[in-house]
């Protein structure tokens, strides 16, 4: 073997013993790490939350690829009536929401939060003197912050509306609900 042959031939095993030198330490130092992702500590996404949003992803994806205006109503009439069946016998636990807005007049409280073009929005009037159930969900939605992400049970108040996907003013579904906290149940 001449020399030329030995010398590409030594440093080419030199260089694959320094790759698995280097494979074995990468190895050995990711043994038993913890996995801090984003995807362990990010909270399950509710049954409800789901639906949704399956809804939602329908809607559009029927709508778009149907051929005829008539076409086109029938899919929001079909998905408006299964969405209000939904959420006439469901109720909507523990929904990741960003709060849009929170208006309060005296003991009036008007919220409008969002998730995935999807819009909750509502009023609720308490009474002056109210039983401590009822207060607290005043102080919690009086105190909901626009901008935040809250964990919240929504109160559904008895309408929604599914809006063309066409239009870029509206979001696809609007729903009439009040935000609660997520320990609130309607007993």
């Amino acid at each position: 073997m001449n020399e030329k042959h030995y010398f590409v031939l030594s440093s080419t095993v030199i260089i694959m013993k320094l790759s698995l030198f280097f494979i074995l330490i990468v190895v050995t130092g990711c043994a038993g790490k913890t996995d801090h992702s984003i995807f362990v500590t990010a909270p399950k996404m509710s049954s409800a939350q789901a639906f949704l949003i399956d809804v939602k992803d329908s809607v559009i994806s029927q709508y778009h690829a149907a051929g005829t205006e008539e076409k086109k109503q029938e899919i929001l009439n079909k998905y408006s009536q299964q969405l209000q069946d939904f959420l006439m016998e469901k109720p909507m636990d523990s929904m990741q929401v960003t709060i849009d807005s929170v208006t309060v007049n005296g003991f009036s409280v008007w919220t409008k939060s969002h998730f995935s073009s999807i819009e909750f929005s509502g009023r609720i009037t308490f009474k002056a003197n109210m039983p401590p159930r009822p207060d607290s969900v005043f102080k919690f939605m009086k105190n909901l912050k626009p901008g935040s992400d809250v964990l919240v049970r929504l109160g559904y108040l008895g309408t929604s509306k599914i809006n063309s996907p066409d239009s870029p003013m509206l979001p696809t579904l609007i729903i009439y609900a009040y935000p609660a906290p997520i320990q609130f149940t309607n007993k």
